[in-house]
């Protein structure tokens, strides 16, 4: 659904460019959580947000594991904020 990776939000904190960082966060809830209230306060909002990456990430790494899959590519630079995986090599499967 997109390529906004969780990287990019490492970016803008490591830059400590706030204001680039909620244009971000609103621009993502706004196209990829459209459920989540963006009215809220901005602490409230970022929890909000970081939760639903979560959640979405680790289904997607449990749903890898369950199929076998067992090599390291799943970080930040190959999963975007809605839990999708791409860039898979090199990558293995367990046998059993």
């Amino acid at each position: 659904h997109g390529h906004v990776r969780i990287g990019t939000f490492q970016r803008q904190a490591y830059l400590r460019d706030a204001d680039a960082l909620k244009i971000l966060v609103h621009f993502a809830c706004e196209n990829y959580y459209p459920h989540i209230d963006r009215g809220q306060d901005l602490k409230s909002l970022l929890e909000n947000f970081f939760d639903h990456v979560c959640a979405s990430v680790a289904k997607t790494t449990a749903q890898w594991m369950i199929g076998g899959f067992v090599h390291g590519v799943l970080n930040t630079d190959n999963i975007n904020i809605s839990g999708e995986s791409f860039d898979y090599g090199p990558y293995r499967f367990l046998p059993y």
